[in-house]
């Protein structure tokens, strides 16, 4: 694939969780693995345009797709307790938008307001929907997007 300006990316899409045991919030996996004893604040339809750390649901995002625009690192995540997924993007400049949508016509969306990365609220992701997630540059002019991913695998 070619982007703006003719540099190369290249798309990702993981099947299983390739952040090395690591959650959103940095913890190791056996505190993951507590991660689904412990209550998330939301569930499925319940969590749309929900803040993902805020219910809980961070706790065992993964990382479902994965591409860059330029500099910016889009993701998807997905947590499985929450049946639910959202859009992250990194190395971002401020205005800069990240969205998550599902195969449901939703879409939930939250620009870069300082720093360099932001992650968009949740979209329900659960039986047969794909969800994916878009990242637009400030000006407006470029916009990539994840891979439509289904809902992972039961382990």
């Amino acid at each position: 694939m070619r982007g703006a300006g003719g540099r190369a990316f290249a798309a990702v899409h993981y099947a299983t969780d390739r952040s090395g045991g690591r959650t959103d919030s940095g913890s190791t996996a056996d505190t993951a693995m507590s991660a689904y004893a412990d209550p998330v604040g939301c569930t499925r339809a319940g969590c749309t345009a929900k803040d993902p750390a805020a219910m809980g649901c961070s706790r065992d995002g993964q990382t479902l797709a994965l591409i860059r625009n330029e500099e910016m690192v889009i993701e998807l995540r997905y947590s499985r307790a929450c049946g639910a997924a959202w859009g992250r993007i990194t190395y971002a400049k401020p205005k800069a938008v990240v969205d998550v949508n599902d195969s449901e016509g939703t879409s939930e969306a939250s620009p870069v307001h300082w720093g360099n990365d932001v992650y968009s609220p949740m979209t329900e992701l659960s039986g047969a929907q794909k969800a994916w997630a878009c990242g637009t540059r400030p000006d407006g002019k470029g916009r990539t997007c994840t891979v439509h991913s289904p809902v992972p695998a039961a382990r």
